[in-house]
């Protein structure tokens, strides 16, 4: 059988060792019948098992070619599994430092810089004619250049355009009155509509995003979710104090604070009943002072570095509890409250109880509503239900068994993939 051949548009490089190049992988690593090259708008190299061919944009490249037009804005190249870097470290300081106080003004620079830039290049269509897609596929986002990037492919190629909706990147309920974010907000919406209209097909990642975007759009959506071999018994672990509780990933837009919150609850209790739980932190997000102070506690709780993906499962594995959390604050919490945190997948495989802490969002919703664990969204309420749980180790096994069974349900991955191969033969064929 012909493969069908996608043309994957990201702001990152794919890279298995952070949480979309990994969920990239667990939609398209495996499948033999998708040939994909991959063009990405930052700096850093990909790092993954089933892309070859690339073409890179970076910002850096762009402004360059302002002032010297001699300077190429990108380069393609190859790079097959056996010379991929593990680098963790992809983002420049200036970028950290924008996540972490939030400026606006950053962005609406950074736009600037796509929409004057000149990335329509012989070089970059050169590759694309090259490379022969069938397809184009790409996460609907906040960032207007790829959103715009989607857009020019679909009109030049004339060929099935697929979307993949992760946040809720285009309602107002993500709101600021500050006069830069609602120029940015307009702008990219703009591109936002332009692209779902040129689009053959749109994939959300919550039934709440599928129910609301479809009404937005007045399109048929689907609900795409990561998957795994939810196959045999799952390996279950018997609770012993101190009991171990595990976090992974994005502590930005505020989650560090629901997490310090934890952390210092897990503080009384070990001084109230002894040593009883311990709070561990892997993260690759920006770190400022604050942070590193509220997450380091000398015997309760530990803020480490991100682990290789390798070590991924075998470090949740040992945990008694994962912890899954959402900002505290309405502002942040509104951007993630139709999202799907992907690391959750991960979790249900693991078969450990979730604990999700923090403002109401699809994700907690969806712990709660599938029995996976237990969800807090009044933190005041937090330590009794810990005490609950501590003192009752039971449940603490009982709840890693429904995260199981929730996965079996929902994320079992030859259903998705065989979705994902039907959809995508009917799309292209459409086009023939």
């Amino acid at each position: 059988m012909k493969k069908i051949k996608i043309l994957l548009i990201t702001s990152m490089p794919w890279r298995e060792d952070n949480n979309i190049g990994n969920s990239y992988s667990n939609l398209f690593g495996d499948i033999d019948e998708f040939e994909i090259a991959h063009i990405y708008c930052r700096d850093g190299e990909p790092y993954n098992k089933k892309v070859k061919e690339y073409f890179q944009i970076t910002e850096g490249r762009l402004v360059k070619h302002i002032f010297k037009p001699s300077i190429k804005t990108g380069r393609s190249f190859v790079m097959d599994a056996s010379n991929n870097t593990k680098d963790l470290s992809l983002t420049s300081k200036a970028m950290n430092k924008a996540k972490l106080l939030r400026w606006e003004l950053f962005f609406v620079l950074r736009d600037l810089i796509w929409f004057l830039g000149k990335w329509k290049t012989k070089e970059l269509y050169q590759f694309v004619d090259d490379f022969k897609p069938d397809m184009i596929f790409g996460t609907l986002t906040y960032m207007s250049n790829i959103n715009r990037m989607m857009v020019d492919f679909q009109k030049r190629y004339d060929i099935p355009l697929v979307l993949y909706s992760w946040d809720d990147v285009y309602s107002w309920n993500h709101f600021s009155w500050n006069p830069l974010f609602m120029l940015r907000k307009w702008y990219n919406r703009h591109y936002i509509r332009k692209c779902v209209n040129r689009s053959s097909m749109m994939y959300t990642i919550t039934k709440e995003m599928q129910n609301e975007y479809g009404q937005y759009f007045k399109k048929d959506c689907k609900i795409l979710y990561k998957s795994y071999d939810f196959v045999g018994e799952p390996s279950l672990k018997v609770p012993q104090k101190p009991y171990h509780l595990v976090f992974m990933g994005n502590i930005g837009a505020g989650r560090w604070q629901a997490l310090a919150k934890l952390a210092n609850i897990i503080h009384e209790i070990n001084a109230e009943n002894g040593q009883t739980a311990f709070l561990d932190v892997y993260t690759l997000s920006p770190l400022s002072a604050d942070i590193i102070g509220a997450l380091n506690i000398e015997g309760t709780a530990r803020l480490n570095k991100a682990v290789p993906q390798e070590d991924v499962m075998a470090t949740q594995q040992a945990a008694d509890i994962l912890i899954h959390v959402e900002p505290l604050n309405k502002r942040d919490a509104s951007f993630y409250r139709l999202s799907f945190s992907t690391k959750l997948v991960d979790y249900l495989y693991n078969a450990r109880c979730i604990l999700g802490l923090g403002l109401k969002t699809a994700t907690l919703s969806y712990i709660e509503d599938n029995k996976a664990g237990i969800v807090v969204y009044d933190l005041d309420k937090a330590k009794g239900i810990l005490l609950n749980l501590f003192t009752h180790p039971e449940l603490i096994e009982q709840y890693g068994k429904n995260a199981w069974d929730c996965g079996v349900r929902n994320h079992e991955r030859d259903g998705i993939r065989s979705m994902l191969i039907h959809d995508f033969n009917a799309l292209t064929n459409s086009f023939k």
